[in-house]
């Protein structure tokens, strides 16, 4: 039986049919015969397929065509499932002869639009484009996808629109979508960028049907946006919001109900909407302040600025009140984005149902839960500028307060509302959601409070209308309302005072008594709240507390002990630290407790009635009698704690005179014990154990009965904690505080694990420390760290000032610190004291302490004049830092100073306290640190005399140096009396010069060495004739031999170094041998040190001639060096330091004829090389980086292996020039490039190729950096050579938009190019672009170098380098684009250029360009362009560029300011052609800023620039565009002064003129337009701003930085007498900060002024020489005067 699937072809065929072969195929595709297939491909056979297929198609035989595609299909699907690696590449060819022969085939079967044939060809072309990237980019070059049928496949079928059942595989919609996302997945991402975003038909049908399309399609769309956009790391986030723009933001609430359940679905919307790094979030620095950013958005009469159009778009499609997912995913959203809520609210009053008028319905519902979710929001304090604080916009802070749909009046309603309590609970939650909200706003706000409070209470129902409705409840069963309501009354009269009225305080009155009349014992948790509620009210009133809360009602107790005997209730739950907030409401008024402890004492109050203590009615009486007699008479009390126990609190005092009041009753033992359980925990929190031993000593020990019943009880082990009473092992606090220290440290590991999360934590933390402290044996070293850790974790993580303040505080170390100096201190005490230190040291780098008592006793301790043991000293010093700098003065140099010398190590540490502070340090101090037997002293006493920090006299210094050199264990200190800084070096070094005639070579030579160390010495013969005679001593004593114990190797170099210049020739001779023979007999380890090399340089100066013994040393030198490049793994001081000296010697050897290349072998020179340049980590430092190129300018080509060298350095990934430029790496990347520079060009021709070129390209940022510029030069010399550009390799341009510096943080820094595959990506940056409009500075060129030796060669590069480097600030973010570079990339870039293509061939021809004038506009590409007029070396490009602008223009038709920009561009252009092209660059700025004008008419100056631009046909040289029009603008109007728009104009002209002004030209166009008596005049106006009045002074500081500014702004226009006026008439105490800051700036001009020109002739003629005067008398006026 035939299958009726398979189809029958004619026997006989025809000449363009193959039958057999298409029978053939059938045959391998029905067995699935994947070797004959294969054979088909091996052969090229199935290319008969396709002429067979095209053939069908061109007859419109549509069987035989079908028929042929499925069969095509089914062979490509093969092609992906089998592995025919093989044969890939006949595949690739195979469908590259369909993309370049057949797609009219493909056209055909597309456009037909039936199922049966377009879905099998799309599945080709799926299958041809997930084959291979080759093959999808051959694609893109060969498909037309304008095609108009595209966009139509994606339109559904009435059947599918009607979701009738149809199998999804034979959908053309699905098929197409395959097809796309296939293609887009396949391809690079700046290909799948314009498939998207360029391709807007296509797209917009793919977004549009999003809803009927299965949820596995869905899924498959969601995945490739997710996976292929979202997460893209190339794409931007600007690139991510154009792909999925608004049309696709309106289709995700259509799918939202179908896929709400699905986890990947909401994965991707919420990373879409939520996610500021993958998804489309924008961040916002300072959310509430006056923005000039962002999109406006006009919504219910109201204008909104946000930076997240598109999410606010997606808000207004999503439906909160149809699901709670879509409820809660727009939470989430608000919750990214505040900046969001208030416009979207508008919108909900205008689009989205109104206000919130009161009615039961589902709608209603949902978005009562919506409002109340946004109302809970939290606020992010990093989104609120704080530091300016008058730019916060208080009425968008109202909008996120009081949201636009709850209105007062909808408020009233549903207040209103007497039948329905639902509605009135849910109205009392939104208004209490946002008193509560307000209430947050307010804690972060610095100011404006008063104003956000009037405009949130006017949109809040009045005080009165919230007392009716708790009124209406008071006593109904809605316990939610009355609780809500009195809420909310308490929060309205706490933050808004003027709502306070009597109708509360009477609520407030009848509800405590309603409580407290009742049985307090059997209160709920919602009765403790209320009452807390309720006087908290009277609180807010301000009023004589009514409520006598301390005394006994009704024969029962008070409510205070009502309280705590309600909290030791363990049935109560939650509600124990309600009743805690309310007892502490009571009491905080009064002066019951120590508010100075870790936690109140109410607390252990509290606490004290534990589960396991049982009390009587006795207790409970005590406490009525104790609280009830402190606080009516306080002072007796107050009294007797101050003077006798240490200001404990007056609860306890009181506490223990009552106890003997129950000691006269029979049975005391429950009285008892709870007593002592409730010291034990005053104890811990921080009561001083001292106190409450003399209380009990003084009031109850004294009792027979009670003292023998403490001691039968052992119940004094309880305040010593020897008997905690702990309840379990479970809390932090009963572990650490009920087991003891000997048990702890068998659990240190499980004590590691716990952590302390409360006050009452930290407080059994430091109780387990004094315990710890206490112990007299064991070692507890490491549990006394762990404790301390802890402690210091806790402080650092909280930051509580009440904490910190309690461990600064005598009251918590005095215990715990030495008593006296001559305490013999235990371990642990000794261990506590360092530990401590640190970790107050490591608080106070984060935390301001308060530390004045702990300070005052150590001044005492470091004061005391006895003899201390070296471990008390040790101790004492570890706290040296926290004396204050005049505390330390005094210790060192006042009446305390006489330290006994025996404090050996207290004198140091002090004297490195003064060396660390920079303090000066007394010479009684210093004379005993040098009399210390403290081995530290020899590097601390150099340190301290190098500073310059001890002040001797001149007979002080004399002494001084005489004791050292009769002392020859200190002669190591010349050489820092010599060195030290200030003028006593130079007398230091004068004295020894003319004490140097001493008998003693060693002393002489010490004396020598000093000198030499010295960056000053006399000019004179007397100096000359010292080295003469030194250095033959010096000679004599390395001749003798065994001087090391004496003086040292290195020294006697330096010596040696020094007075080379100063012997004969034989003299050297000798030395040389000398020093030669030293270094044999001791190893030449000795001859690789800076000094040995300084001595080979400095004979290297002084001599014509190198000696072999010198030519082997750079030999060995050469090794050395090149072993310590190969094997070390960190290279030391010393080594760099030779390093740096051996530069100069190979520097110098070519002027003595010879080069190190000679004296070293070249293989070793060229492998030294490239070990350099092969290391990742010695190719970043600057120092390696600098040596290698000294070596490299010093050989020759035909000695230097420069090809291989070259190759091997631009390879290396580790080199800076592959990273992006700091300030810190500038210098590295420039000697990186010069690396490269002077490689390239020892042969250019040779070495130009187009590899060399491509990796070039990716080092090279397009900057007028030093590294930069030098690439460039290496770039053209390819180019030249090789005679191609690498602009033929760019596959894509990308311009990035501006970004802020949290933009650049989220998605990070693009280099300029990027390679992708085989093809180069440009990445424009429009900051980058405005850095160069704005800069103003010369630009620099690479210096010639031709014929010059290489000291030479290496000091030209040097002077470059910091020619640039002055000009240029280092950091990416600054980066300043080459002006000829950027030119030509515009040039070549075809989004901003285009051209014509010829009709007779496809090729493109020159024949005409056109230019995009809006991109050029909106980069600001075209204002850069005109700048560049006024600078010559890109001169001419502008023109030309300018000239091809106003071309294009005439040729665009659908831009609406063509006609104005004709008429600019042709003003310029004629400027140049009347020989005024050299007008100064400040015209050409000037002019250029007009541009973003022409296209903006809501701009201030529009019009100005309109009439300016039409009424110029020409720019003059005399004329400074718009100048004369804004200065002279309203001149006949009196108001003028006082018009608004005027000094906003004012304030673009002077931003222009300090912007664009930056040589001499500007200055004299300046001086002739009478500039600056313009803008000295404006400072006498009184209207203008202080932001007017800094940009006065800040062009009179750019015009002081050009030559000769300062001297024309004294000389011409009197400058000095303005500026004195201008501050004057500012002096103002009106806004301190803002004048504080005029001042500074006025210093800053005049001290410029000192310094630029203050020794000028001609300024001290005409200031009479009082500059110096007028500086001092300016500078010391104070900033203001009242």
């Amino acid at each position: 039986m035939k299958d009726s699937s398979r189809k029958i072809y004619p026997s006989g065929g025809t000449a363009n049919v193959d039958t057999s072969f298409l029978e053939k195929i059938s045959t391998i595709l029905e067995k699935n015969d994947i070797p004959q297939l294969l054979s088909l491909i091996e052969t090229s056979s199935l290319t008969k397929l396709l002429s067979n297929w095209s053939y069908f198609a061109s007859i419109n035989n549509h069987n035989q065509f079908i028929d042929l595609s499925v069969k095509l299909s089914k062979i490509t699907s093969l092609f992906l499932q089998q592995s025919f690696s093989l044969v890939r590449p006949q595949i690739i060819e195979f469908y590259k002869d369909i993309l370049n022969n057949h797609l009219k085939v493909i056209y055909r079967a597309l456009n037909n639009s039936k199922p049966s044939l377009t879905n099998p060809n799309l599945r080709i072309l799926t299958n041809i484009v997930q084959y291979d990237g080759s093959c999808a980019h051959e694609f893109l070059n060969t498909f037309d996808l304008t095609l108009n049928v595209l966009p139509n496949l994606l339109v559904p079928t009435k059947t599918e629109l009607e979701n009738k059942s149809t199998k999804e595989h034979l959908s053309i919609r699905y098929n197409f979508i395959r097809f796309w996302l296939t293609l887009a997945s396949s391809v690079p991402h700046y290909h799948r960028n314009d498939l998207f975003a360029n391709h807007h038909k296509i797209v917009n049908n793919l977004w549009k049907f999003l809803y009927i399309d299965s949820v596995a399609t869905t899924k498959y769309v969601v995945e490739f946006l997710d996976s292929k956009i979202l997460q893209e790391v190339n794409f931007k986030r600007a690139s991510k919001c154009k792909i999925l723009n608004e049309n696709f933001m309106y289709k995700i609430q259509s799918v939202f109900a179908k896929l709400e359940q699905e986890k990947w679905y909401l994965d991707f919307v919420y990373r879409l909407a939520t996610d500021s790094k993958l998804g489309l979030v924008y961040p916002h620095d300072s959310l509430f302040t006056s923005s000039t950013t962002g999109v406006p958005v006009h919504i219910n009469n109201k204008t909104f600025k946000i930076n997240n159009k598109l999410l606010y778009t997606l808000l207004t499609t999503l439906k909160p009140s149809e699901s709670h997912a879509e409820l809660a995913f727009v939470t989430k959203i608000l919750e990214v984005n505040p900046e969001l809520v208030a416009p979207y609210m508008n919108w909900m009053v205008q689009h989205g149902g109104g206000y919130l008028d009161p009615s039961l319905t589902s709608w209603w519902m949902a978005h009562t839960l919506l409002y109340s979710n946004i109302l809970q929001l939290s606020i992010n304090p990093t989104l609120f500028d704080n530091q300016h604080s008058s730019k916060v916009n208080v009425r968008l802070i109202q909008e996120n307060v009081s949201l636009a749909p709850i209105s007062k009046s909808s408020l009233v309603k549903c207040l209103e509302s007497s039948n329905n309590p639902l509605i009135i609970q849910f109205a009392l939650q939104l208004i209490m959601f946002t008193v509560q909200k307000l209430e947050s706003f307010i804690e972060i706000m610095e100011s404006n409070n008063q104003e956000l409070l009037d405009l949130v209470f006017f949109n809040l129902p009045d005080l009165p209308t919230i007392i009716q409705v708790y009124n209406k409840f008071e006593t109904g069963d809605s316990k939610l309302i009355k609780l809500t309501s009195s809420i909310i009354i308490q929060k309205y009269e706490s933050l808004y005072p003027r709502q306070v009225n009597s109708g509360s305080s009477k609520l407030a009155s009848a509800g405590i008594s309603s409580i407290i009349n009742q049985d307090i014992s059997k209160c709920s948790g919602y009765d403790i709240t209320l009452l807390h509620t309720y006087l908290s009210i009277q609180a807010n009133q301000q009023q004589e507390q009514e409520l006598k809360w301390w005394n006994k009602t009704n024969g029962s107790n008070s409510l205070f002990t009502s309280l705590v005997r309600l909290s030791s209730d363990g049935s109560i739950g939650d509600s124990k630290a309600k009743i805690y907030d309310l007892l502490e409401k009571l009491t905080q008024d009064k002066s019951l407790f120590n508010k100075e402890l870790i936690v109140s004492p109410l607390y252990a109050l509290i606490n004290s009635f534990s589960s396991d203590i049982q009390v009587d009615d006795k207790v409970w009486n005590l406490l009525d009698e104790v609280v009830s007699r402190t606080v009516r008479t306080p002072y007796k009390y107050l009294d007797l704690s101050h003077s006798k126990y240490g200001d404990c609190s007056l609860f306890i005092v009181a506490v223990f005179e009552q106890f003997k009041f129950i000691l006269m009753q029979a049975d005391i033992s429950l009285s008892t014990n709870w007593l002592f359980n409730f010291l034990q925990l005053m104890i811990v929190i921080g009561q001083s154990k001292k106190s409450i031993l003399q209380l009990l000593q003084d009031f109850l020990l004294e009792d027979e009965a009670f003292a023998m019943f403490v001691e039968e009880n052992d119940l004094m082990s309880l305040l010593e904690f020897r008997n905690f009473k702990q309840t379990s092992e479970d809390s932090f606090f009963n572990f650490t505080v009920g087991t003891p220290s000997k048990d702890l440290m068998s659990k240190l590991n499980s004590f590691e694990k716990r952590l302390p999360t409360s006050d009452l934590d930290f407080a059994a933390l430091l109780t387990r420390v004094r315990l710890t402290i206490e112990e007299t044996s064991g070692n507890y070293e490491n549990l006394l760290i762990e404790i301390i850790s802890k402690v210091g974790n806790y402080l650092l993580s909280t930051k509580s000032k009440h904490l910190l303040d309690y461990i600064s505080s005598g009251h918590f170390w005095n215990p715990l610190l030495m008593n006296s100096v001559a305490e013999n201190l235990s371990d642990t005490k000794f261990l506590f004291g360092g530990l401590f230190s640190e970790v107050l040291e490591q608080i106070s780098d984060t935390v301001s302490l308060q530390l004045h008592e702990l300070q005052k006793y150590l001044f005492d301790l470091f004061c005391n004049q006895e003899s201390i043991s070296v471990r008390n000293q040790i101790y004492i010093s570890r706290f040296a830092w926290i004396l204050s700098d005049a505390q330390l003065l005094q210790i060192v140099e006042g009446e305390t100073s006489e330290i006994p010398v025996s404090n050996e190590h207290l004198v140091s540490v002090l004297a490195q306290e003064c060396l660390n502070r920079k303090l000066r340090i007394a010479v009684g101090l210093f004379k005993r640190l040098c009399q210390c037997s403290l081995s530290s002293k020899t590097i601390l006493i150099p340190q301290i005399v190098e500073s310059g920090l001890v002040h001797f006299d001149d007979k002080e210094l004399v002494n001084m140096l005489d004791d050292i050199i009769a002392s020859k264990s200190d002669h190591y200190l010349l050489k820092s009396f010599s060195t030290s800084t200030g003028w006593q070096s130079q007398l230091v070094i004068q004295y020894l010069i003319e004490h140097s005639d001493v008998k003693n070579d060693y002393l002489q030579c010490f004396i020598a060495y000093s000198l030499t160390m010295s960056d000053w010495h006399p000019d004179d013969d007397q100096y000359q004739e010292f080295f003469k005679k030194v250095t033959p001593r010096a000679l004599s004593v390395l001749q003798n031999g065994n001087f090391e114990q004496y003086i040292q190797w290195r020294e006697l170099l330096c010596i040696f170094a020094r007075g080379v210049d100063y012997i004969d020739p034989d003299a050297k001779n000798v030395l040389v041998d000398t020093i030669f023979k030293y270094v044999e007999a001791n190893g030449y380890k000795n001859s690789f040190i800076a000094e040995f090399a300084s001595l080979v340089f400095a004979l290297a100066k002084s001599t014509v001639d190198i000696n072999k013994q010198i030519g082997d040393w750079v030999h060995k030198s050469m090794l050395y060096i090149t072993k310590k490049f190969a094997e070390s793994s960190q290279l030391s001081f010393n080594f760099n330091n030779f390093l740096k000296e051996m530069q100069k010697v190979i520097i110098r050897l070519p002027d003595l004829s010879l080069s190190v290349w000679k004296l070293a072998p070249i293989a070793i020179m060229n492998t030294q090389l490239e070990v350099l340049f092969r290391h990742s980590q010695w190719i970043k430092e600057d120092s390696y980086v600098e040596y290698a190129n000294i070596v490299i300018m010093t050989a020759s080509k035909n000695i230097i292996d420069y090809e291989k060298l070259l190759q091997i350095f631009i390879n290396n990934e580790s080199s800076c020039l592959t990273g992006l430029p700091t300030a810190e790496n500038a210098r590295v990347r420039y000697l990186s490039a010069l690396v490269l520079h002077n490689l390239f060009f020892f042969d250019s021709a040779t070495n130009s190729t187009l590899v060399l070129l491509e990796k070039v390209m990716l080092l090279y940022l397009g900057s007028i950096q030093a590294a930069d510029l030098l690439l460039k030069d290496i770039l053209v010399k390819i180019e030249s050579h090789i005679s191609k550009s690498w602009m033929v390799k760019v596959a894509n341009w990308d311009f990035v938009e501006e970004m802020t510096s949290n933009d650049i943080e989220l998605v990070g820094e693009e280099r300029l190019i990027l390679k992708d595959k085989s093809d180069f990506v440009v990445s424009l940056n429009k900051n980058y672009v405005k850095n160069t409009i704005l800069y103003r500075r010369d630009f620099a060129t690479i210096p010639n170098t031709g014929n010059i030796s290489a000291a030479a060669k290496w000091d030209k590069y040097v002077e470059f380098y910091n020619k640039v480097d002055v000009n240029v600030e280092g950091s990416f973010q600054s980066t300043v684009y080459d002006p000829e570079f950027l030119m030509m990339l515009i040039i070549n870039n075809d989004e901003l250029v285009s051209f014509q293509k010829t009709e007779e061939t496809a090729d493109v021809a020159l024949v005409g360009a056109k230019l995009n004038i809006k991109r050029l506009i909106d980069s600001s590409l075209l204002q850069f362009i005109v700048v560049q007029l006024g600078n010559p070396q890109v001169r001419n490009i502008s023109q030309i560029l300018l000239a091809g602008v106003l071309k294009s223009l005439e040729q665009t038709e659908n831009f609406k300011d063509k006609n104005i920009f004709k008429v600019y561009v042709a003003n310029i252009l004629n400027t140049v052609r009347k020989q005024e092209s050299r007008l100064p660059s400040l015209n050409w700025y000037i002019y250029s800023s007009f541009v973003p004008i022409l296209v903006n008419p809501g701009h201030i100056l529009y019009e100005k620039v309109f009439r300016y631009v039409l009424s110029n046909p020409s720019l003059k040289r005399s004329d400074i565009p718009l100048y004369i029009s804004i200065v002279t603008s309203k001149a006949d109007d009196s108001d003028a002064e006082n018009d608004e728009s005027y000094y906003k104009q004012i304030t673009w002209l002077l931003e222009k003129l300090i912007e664009g002004t930056g040589t001499k030209e500007d200055l004299d166009l300046i001086k002739f337009r009478s500039v600056v008596e313009w803008i000295m005049n404006l400072t006498n106006s009184p209207y203008i701003t202080m932001k007017i009045k800094s940009m006065i002074l800040k062009f009179l500081f750019v015009v002081q930085g050009i030559d000769q500014g300062s001297d024309m702004l004294i000389t011409r226009f009197g400058i000095l007498t303005n500026l004195e006026q201008l501050m004057a008439n500012n002096v103002s105490a009106a806004n301190e900060l803002l004048e504080f800051q005029l001042k500074l700036n006025i210093d800053q001009l005049v001290v410029r002024f000192g310094i630029s020109v203050g020794s000028s002739k001609r300024i001290k003629e005409w200031t009479g020489d009082d500059l110096p005067a007028y500086v001092k008398r300016v500078c010391s006026e104070p900033v203001i005067s009242k």
